[in-house]
């Protein structure tokens, strides 16, 4: 039988109609062929020309003259004509006598046709929009805040809409009943709420089991289920099997305190996993749901600093299966990430042996015998430090002090920026200054709309600022990162 992990791996991961023109008849009556027709002139319909009427010249006399009325010339009704509705075209039709005309015609008039012809098709457009057509509405995309740059983009957190975009592009979110602020803590969007947990509450501590639940609708925080273990440097990882938590630290300032154990969410309470194939504890780690299982890489544990140990839980049987890194080059901690592009999974920051600040990336092809290679040259500008990142899909977001690729653990104030990784072009993009006070270690999530992000270390202690960012309808339209 086809095991749940072979079965996933071989899938990839996981976001005016016009009314035709009445018919033309070329059967026209007497009056309608005699100059001007019954109700003719510009803009008129059954007979048409300009103004004729009988045999009549301009300002003909029997039925016609300027601003006939039954079928349409330019802007008539029954007919079409420019913005008109049925048939008709520019000019009506049937049209006989025009300026100067005779028994049956004019200036441009023939038997059966005015100027602009006779029973044309929909008129140019039909019901013109000046703006653009969002189904059968006529929507102004630069100041909607329904429709902000894109039909259905709407602006969310009580934002406006002003050039197509909508702002303020961030918002600060509600601190009543916020979690302590904190360091080294996780969080997830977990299909209603920004989840976050564990950390080190107001700086380099003991870890702590606490988190709590931002809600953006309303602005507002609950508390958080409690971990069945202090965390910090750990993970936290939401798919369609649940909310997991896994690996990290006791005490933050301990590497010998590792945690083992994997907790999952189960209604409001955490619980223990009981797991085969345990890997080594490890923290620093990095992790993601892919290919229908939780992956993670990397880390440091109690006897190395930098590992390349990397393991998939598969939820369907509780064990874990090895999927060892074993070139020279695989080993890295510290503040990086992963992510999934296309069909594989991509590395990028943190260190390795003798090295800080690692200058090239991983790839894992779970389709090429579990193949691992180097990613590399990065894309230019990629941070050195990307150990807090949200997949959006198609775009990654995450946040540095500056925008220039630089960051520390104390990264906090007014510039820090929030800078975004376009898949499809393979650049980073350069996003708005985030609010002050804001770290750019923050434990962040995306909602499905907007880039959340929450406290973080800030100097020797803890930022308590949270905010929300909603990037524009195509963020492909924000400038590179490096021009």
């Amino acid at each position: 039988m086809i095991s749940h992990r072979e079965a996933l791996r071989a899938s990839i991961l996981v976001s005016v109609s016009l009314t035709p023109g009445a018919a033309c008849s070329d059967t026209f009556t007497a009056a309608e062929e005699a100059a001007g027709g019954a109700s003719a002139g510009t803009g008129g319909t059954t007979a048409d020309g300009t103004g004729g009427t009988t045999a009549d010249g301009t300002g003909g006399t029997d039925t016609g003259g300027s601003g006939g009325t039954t079928a349409g010339g330019s802007g008539g009704t029954t007919a079409d004509g420019t913005g008109g509705t049925t048939t008709g075209g520019s000019g009506g039709d049937a049209g006989t006598a025009g300026s100067g005309g005779t028994t049956t015609g004019g200036t441009g008039g023939t038997t059966t046709g005015g100027s602009g012809g006779y029973a044309g098709t929909a008129g140019t457009g039909g019901d013109s929009c000046a703006y653009e057509m969002c189904g059968a509405d006529c929507i102004d995309l630069a100041v909607d805040a329904a429709h902000c740059g894109a039909c259905d983009y709407g602006c969310v957190g009580g934002r406006t809409c002003d050039g197509g975009t909508c702002t303020n592009t961030w918002v600060v979110i509600s601190e009543f009943g916020a979690p302590s602020a904190r360091i080294r803590h996780s969080a997830v969007w977990d299909g209603s709420s920004f989840h976050t947990t564990g950390g080190g509450i107001g700086g380099v501590t003991m870890g702590t089991k606490t988190g709590g639940r931002y809600h953006p609708d309303a602005d507002s925080w609950t508390p958080a289920p409690e971990l069945t273990s202090e965390r910090c440097a750990h993970i936290m990882v939401h798919g369609p099997d649940g909310t997991f938590a896994y690996g990290g630290l006791k005490d933050c300032r301990d590497g010998t305190t590792t945690v083992a154990a994997l907790d999952q969410l189960v209604g409001t309470v955490w619980q223990g996993v009981n797991q085969n194939n345990v890997p080594e504890a490890r923290y620093s780690l990095s992790a993601l749901w892919a290919f229908g299982e939780l992956f993670t890489y990397g880390g440091s544990s109690k006897t190395v600093a930098y590992t390349s140990l990397a393991a998939s839980y598969d939820p369907d049987d509780a064990s874990w299966a090895d999927l060892h890194c074993t070139a020279a080059y695989c080993a890295r901690a510290g503040r990086f990430s992963a992510f999934v592009d296309g069909d594989v999974i991509r590395v990028w920051g943190g260190g390795g042996p003798g090295q800080s600040a690692l200058n090239y990336g991983m790839v894992y092809d779970p389709d090429d015998d579990d193949d691992w290679s180097k990613w590399m040259p990065l894309p230019e500008g990629t941070p050195a430090v990307l150990d807090q990142i949200a997949d959006a899909g198609d775009y990654v977001y995450a946040l540095v002090p500056d925008g220039t690729g630089t960051n520390t653990d104390n990264a906090c104030g007014g510039d820090v920026r929030v800078i975004v990784y376009d898949k499809t072009a393979g650049i980073w993009r350069r996003g708005p200054i985030a609010p002050a006070g804001m770290s750019a270690a923050a434990a962040v999530a995306w909602s499905g709309t907007e880039f959340i992000a929450w406290s973080g270390q800030c100097g020797t202690g803890a930022s308590d600022v949270g905010a929300r960012y909603q990037p524009p309808a195509d963020p492909s339209t924000l400038p590179a990162l490096v021009p």
